[in-house]
């Protein structure tokens, strides 16, 4: 059994810090609680390199499979050093199939 709340802390100090807060207790009455002010990824806290690179495989792979996300991934590590490569980063980018229309928003 669960219950979700706002923490009070957490919600005077957001929007300027999106802290968490989890506080639970065990099945013997131990209360364990932990307040994160900087979660990873925030400004104060942000991913490695390594860390965001497996964030980033982990939501491209399912869509555009592991050969085409590495490629993305490189393309746009790379980008500084080859803007050209614009057209075939946004190839890779188009999930099979779908064909988006120039100048449509997405």
């Amino acid at each position: 059994v669960f219950d979700v709340a706002v923490d009070g802390e957490c919600e005077q100090s957001y929007p300027g810090i999106r802290s968490g807060m989890v506080s639970m207790t065990t099945s013997d009455g131990q209360v364990l609680d932990q307040r994160v002010q900087n979660p990873k990824g925030e400004a104060a806290n942000p991913l490695a390199d390594v860390d965001l690179e497996a964030k980033f495989r982990t939501n491209c792979e399912p869509i555009l499979g592991p050969v085409a996300c590495e490629a993305t991934l490189r393309l746009i590590w790379n980008f500084r050093n080859e803007p050209s490569a614009l057209d075939r980063l946004l190839q890779l980018l188009t999930p099979h199939g779908a064909s988006p229309e120039k100048g449509s928003a997405a």
